[in-house]
C-alpha cells in the first residue's frame, strides 16, 4: 500500500510538472506578417501566369508566321504562275511529237494521234483531229503565222466553249503555206473554259498540238 501510494504521488508531481511549461513562441524576421495567405493563392498565380505567357506567346508567334509564309508564299506562286503562262500561252501541257494533239482536263489526259490536219479557209484557221467517229477534236481560231489569238469554236466530245470566258491558242511556230491543203508544220499551246451540254460549266481544257502534214 505504501509502495502505491508513493508512485501515485510520483504521477501527479510529473503531470503537474508537464502542464506548467509554456513553449516560447517562434520568432520570425521582422516586418514578416504572422497572417497565413489564402489557400491556392500561389498556385494560382503561378499557374495562370505562366500558362497565360504561354499561351499569348504561342498564338502570337503562330498568326506572326502564318502570315508572312502566306503573303511570301502567294507573291511567288503568282509570279511564278504569271511567267509560266506567258511563256506556254496559258497551258502547263507541253508539245508532244510530231501529229499529236494532247487535251487534258483536271488531271486526265488524252493524246489524240490519229487523221490529224491543219485548215486555213477565208481567215479561219482550224486544228483537227479525228481519232474515230465518236472521238473528234476541233477549235477554230483567227490569226496569221504566230502569236495568241481567241478560239472561235470547239467540238470536243459533249463539251463546247464558254462563250463568257472563250479560249486562248498561242501558236508558236507555224511554216505552212498557203496551198490547198496547206503544208508545213504548226506547233502551239491552247486553253479553252469548258462548258457541258447543259451549259453548265466544265473546268478547263488545256493542251498543245504538234500537225505536220
Amino acid at each position: 500500500m505504501k509502495k502505491l501510494y508513493h508512485n501515485l504521488i510520483a504521477v501527479i508531481c510529473i503531470a503537474l510538472s508537464v502542464s506548467s511549461c509554456k513553449l516560447d513562441p517562434p520568432i520570425y524576421p521582422q516586418g514578416t506578417s504572422l497572417t497565413p495567405p489564402p489557400a491556392g493563392s500561389n498556385t494560382g498565380g503561378n499557374t495562370g501566369g505562366s500558362t497565360g505567357g504561354t499561351d499569348n506567346g504561342g498564338n502570337t508567334g503562330g498568326n506572326t508566321g502564318g502570315n508572312t509564309g502566306g503573303n511570301t508564299g502567294g507573291s511567288t506562286g503568282g509570279n511564278t504562275g504569271g511567267n509560266t503562262g506567258g511563256n506556254t500561252g496559258g497551258s502547263t501541257v507541253p508539245i508532244g511529237g510530231t501529229n499529236t494533239i494532247i487535251v487534258q482536263i483536271g488531271s486526265t489526259q488524252k493524246t489524240y494521234n490519229k487523221n490529224l490536219a491543219y485548215s486555213n479557209a477565208f481567215g479561219a484557221n482550224g486544228i483537227l483531229a479525228v481519232q474515230s467517229q465518236t472521238d473528234t477534236f476541233i477549235f477554230n481560231y483567227i490569226g496569221d503565222n504566230t502569236g495568241t489569238f481567241d478560239i472561235l469554236s470547239l467540238n470536243f466530245g459533249n463539251y463546247s466553249i464558254d462563250s463568257s470566258k472563250g479560249g486562248k491558242v498561242t501558236v508558236i511556230s507555224n511554216t505552212m503555206n498557203s496551198a490547198l491543203p496547206p503544208k508545213g508544220t504548226i506547233k502551239g499551246t491552247f486553253t479553252i473554259n469548258l462548258v457541258d451540254a447543259n451549259g453548265n460549266a466544265a473546268g478547263v481544257a488545256n493542251g498543245s498540238f504538234n500537225i505536220s502534214q
